[in-house]
């Protein structure tokens, strides 16, 4: 599987979310932790010992730090399925992108082969650059079903969502986040993803709070320093 969506959108929550629902566990008869689902980011740039140093630095097992690659692979091919992992999630796999051709077409190749060899899932977390990242290899474009998170749109969800966070706002006053005009504001504001929308609520509750009027409205957010993700650049750019 193949989640991609915007940065702050939600997938590595989601992703650290499952975790949760599958933790390790140390097994009575059991040498070492069982790990149901091993959890790692893609390394910066798509190199296949640092992707395999990764995964063995997250199951704690030993290596030298100028180890072979395949040496380290044949290592995991034996740990993975010793310690039970069922599943691989890789977070930042548009990282592949920041290799050239060639890395990419290896980095490609070294997720087959775990595939193949270990027959366990792969479950990739990314931007939408990730779509073009796995498309280079037409196996690995067949067996990641992409699933997309969609940005926020003013709707019954989006909405819920609004509800879900009034309740955790530490402020005296109600602020009824769900009044029209103030949803589609924090909306445009956010730009309709779900990390950017709790920072914008975290900071407009700070000011809140500061102003004593203890309440979220339109006129406070009007007088709030805030520049919208996709100016961000522009923005900071001017002030050099």
């Amino acid at each position: 599987m193949l989640i991609v969506g915007k940065t702050n959108n939600g997938k590595s929550a989601i992703a650290q979310e499952f975790l949760a629902l599958h933790p390790p566990v140390m097994e009575p008869l059991a040498d070492a932790d069982v790990v149901p689902v091993l959890y790692v980011q893609a390394p910066p740039v798509p190199d296949e010992r640092r992707f395999n140093a990764v995964l063995l630095d997250k199951l704690n097992v030993p290596h030298k730090t100028n180890e072979r690659a395949d040496r380290m692979m044949q290592q995991l091919l034996v740990v993975m399925p010793n310690l039970s992992v069922k599943m691989l999630m890789i977070d930042e796999i548009h990282h592949i992108l920041a290799g050239n051709r060639e890395r990419q077409r290896t980095f490609l190749q070294v997720l087959k082969y775990i595939s193949n060899e270990l027959k366990i899932p792969i479950v990739a977390l990314g931007t939408d650059d990730a779509l073009f990242a796995l498309q280079a290899d037409a196996q690995l474009a067949n067996r990641f079903v992409p699933h997309a998170l969609p940005e926020w749109k003013h709707n019954m969800e989006y909405l819920g969502l609004l509800k879900a966070f009034e309740k955790l706002l530490p402020l005296r006053l109600p602020s009824n986040l769900i009044e029209t005009q103030l949803a589609i504001r924090l909306l445009t504001m956010s730009e309709g993803t779900i990390g950017e929308l709790a920072r914008l609520l975290s900071v407009a509750t700070e000011e809140a709070i500061k102003s004593q009027s203890e309440r979220i409205s339109l006129e406070l957010l009007e007088k709030l320093n805030w520049v919208q993700p996709s100016e961000r650049r522009n923005y900071a750019a001017r002030q050099i």
